[in-house]
């Protein structure tokens, strides 16, 4: 069972790639999409539902440029092997800020930290480098703030997340 899971992370993750070279491209801190939506939105995707993450709304475009919540979806479920096996706690909370960053009721995105970032990262890099991958640049650490004043870590929640409708 577990080989099943390691063949379904290492098939998913080199999909990661070619996804990502087929999506609208942005990154934090850039001009997002011309069409940016100015109102919030409940996610829809349940891999990031209110039942997993503590907030429920969103807006696209997201922090990856992604238009719809059905595109960014398409990509963060090559991430599941990786929730399966647990490589980080961190992991999901962290592709959801990234994906389906939290709207607050300005309609403004907050992204993840960097210490968020990097939790999941070292949970899950060790396993990704022991089968020839890496952590995907789209995913960088860099990209993130320091300030955990303006951004989600597993720390800041309740502080970051206080009206609970957003």
């Amino acid at each position: 069972m577990m080989w099943l899971i390691i063949l379904t992370l290492f098939y998913n993750m080199c999909n990661v790639e070619i996804i990502a070279t087929n999506t609208d491209r942005s990154s934090y801190g850039e001009t997002m999409h011309p069409r940016q939506v100015t109102e919030c939105k409940e996610i829809t995707i349940p891999m990031c539902s209110y039942n997993n993450i503590p907030y429920r709304m969103t807006k696209m475009p997201n922090l990856l440029g992604h238009t719809t919540q059905q595109k960014a979806a398409w990509e963060v479920h090559q991430f599941r092997p990786l929730i399966a096996i647990n490589c980080s706690p961190e992991l999901r909370l962290f592709l959801c800020s990234v994906y389906f960053p939290k709207c607050t009721t300005e309609k403004e995105l907050i992204p993840p930290c960097r210490s968020l970032c990097n939790s999941a990262k070292s949970g899950c890099e060790g396993i990704m480098n022991k089968y020839g991958h890496v952590w995907p640049s789209r995913l960088s650490c860099q990209k993130y703030s320091e300030n955990v004043n303006n951004c989600l870590n597993s720390e800041n929640t309740s502080v970051i997340l206080n009206d609970t409708l957003y």
